[in-house]
């Protein structure tokens, strides 16, 4: 098999799939590496985020996947690069080499494991055929949906799952839950926006929501400017997903000479604007209460910490803020702890919601995002066996850890499909962030892991 991995990891890094543009690029650069590695695919179409998207499934040419195997699973999208002037190393879609260390966007997270997995099935023994197959998700930065896909549609049915995450090539066995909502605020009759108005643009620091206490949440920084020094918010722009902590946010509030002067004293950029426009004070103010009761409802609705995990307590972040004339359009989540249920929280955040936009007079409504549940491995699973079993043939840490992030593992525990989360590259204050890099021996250790895991569980 003539196939370069370092010429396969440019052509993929430089295929954009962020969620929301789709993911067909990577998907051809990866039926491109099947088909040297001697492979076989087919799709399942859809469309998502409004553009065309697809699962990839490959397996052994001339064998179909039967019920009963395991699958290697890879989520083919990345979130969005954000500020690009925040990418000093290179550009997000252009693989960078700096020895053993590989610069780009999903080169952590996650798109590079496809391709080790891709040998891996490659190389499996002929014991194997028909028993493992890989498949690459769709949109799981955005709700999981590639995952939601196949589990709802299945082509056939696996016993196993291995979810590629980065975890430093540990063995992840257990993780939290994850709550997204996504919350839109309209007035009727909305008040106007002072004509002489300020923006001043508020820089934080990236990072996943899993950690955001590695990041400076730029809508938080942007808000409590604001609340210090008595402005009214009139329009917001922050934020591009529920999980990625916001590095950018721009304000707009009424102009006063010395609220410039505290905003660039605070090393903020204000700039001048003017025009008629609504204001969204009344519809903020509404969305960041209902934001502190989902935070005192899951406080109050499961364990306070589960030292497994790191954080050991549930966690929040407000993702996204935007202003749409008199509509505001807010993403906020939670991190949950094996004990809290999503679908409950929900239930009593919309309760809340409702009885808040009731008494300002005010559309209020919200989609549950995402609610997905913690995920544990019961520890006499063959899966977890194998793994701990590979691990240790390759001198790795085999005892499993807990992951404070959710991933599609949660998808397939629940419908029944015993799972874990595995691959090479760090996660914490790293994954969602510039400079993204991956550790070029780490990758090819994980491909060597797979290999052995195939063996161990279907060889």
């Amino acid at each position: 098999m003539d196939f370069d991995l370092l010429s396969a990891a440019r052509d993929l890094i430089a295929a954009d799939s962020v969620s929301a543009h789709g993911n067909l690029r990577a998907v051809e650069v990866l039926e491109n590496v099947a088909r040297t590695l001697g492979l076989e695919t087919f799709r399942q179409e859809a469309v998502a985020l409004g553009v065309p998207q697809a699962n990839l499934i490959v397996h052994h040419r001339g064998v179909r996947p039967r019920d009963g195997g395991l699958l290697l699973v890879t989520h083919t999208d990345t979130v969005g690069p954000g500020p690009l002037d925040l990418w000093t190393k290179t550009n997000p879609f252009e693989l960078l080499q700096e020895g053993d260390t590989l610069y780009g966007l999903g080169v952590a997270d996650v798109k590079l494991d496809a391709l080790v997995k891709l040998q891996a099935l490659a190389n499996a023994p002929e014991s194997a055929r028909g028993k493992v197959a890989f498949l690459g998700t769709y949109v799981e930065e955005v709700g999981c949906l590639g995952a939601k896909h196949f589990v709802r549609e299945p082509p056939f049915r696996p016993a196993w799952a291995a979810c590629g995450e980065p975890s430093e090539l540990r063995i992840i066995d257990a993780h939290k839950g994850y709550l997204v909502a996504h919350v839109i605020l309209e007035d009727a009759a909305p008040r106007p926006a002072p004509d002489d108005r300020l923006a001043i643009t508020v820089t934080g620091k990236a990072a996943h929501s899993s950690t955001p206490h590695l990041g400076i949440n730029a809508i938080d920084r942007a808000i409590e400017f604001c609340r210090a020094h008595r402005a009214t918010i009139h329009r917001i722009e922050g934020g591009d997903l529920a999980n990625k902590v916001p590095a950018r946010c721009v304000v707009e509030v009424e102009y006063a000479p010395q609220l410039e002067e505290a905003a660039r004293a605070q090393g903020h950029v204000c700039e001048r604007t003017s025009g008629a426009a609504d204001s969204i004070a009344r519809l903020l103010d509404l969305g960041l209460g209902l934001r502190e009761r989902l935070r005192e409802i899951v406080l109050a609705s499961g364990p306070a910490e589960n030292l497994r995990f790191d954080p050991a307590t549930a966690v929040f972040n407000h993702g996204v803020a935007r202003t749409k004339g008199s509509r505001l359009e807010l993403m906020f989540d939670a991190r949950l702890l094996p004990g809290h249920d999503p679908v409950e929280i929900f239930e009593k955040l919309e309760a809340e919601g409702a009885r808040l936009a009731a008494a300002a007079n005010v559309r209020l409504s919200i989609d549950r995002n995402r609610a997905s549940y913690p995920m544990e491995l019961r520890p006499d699973s063959p899966l977890r066996q194998a793994a701990m079993e590979a691990s240790r043939q390759l001198g790795l840490e085999a005892e499993p850890q807990a992951k404070p992030t959710n991933t599609e593992g949660g998808i397939f525990v629940s419908a029944g499909i015993d799972a874990i989360v595995f691959g090479p590259g760090r996660s914490t204050g790293n994954a969602h962030t510039a400079n993204e890099w991956q550790s070029l021996s780490q990758l090819r250790k994980a491909g060597e892991w797979y290999d052995a895991l195939i063996r161990n569980l279907v060889g």
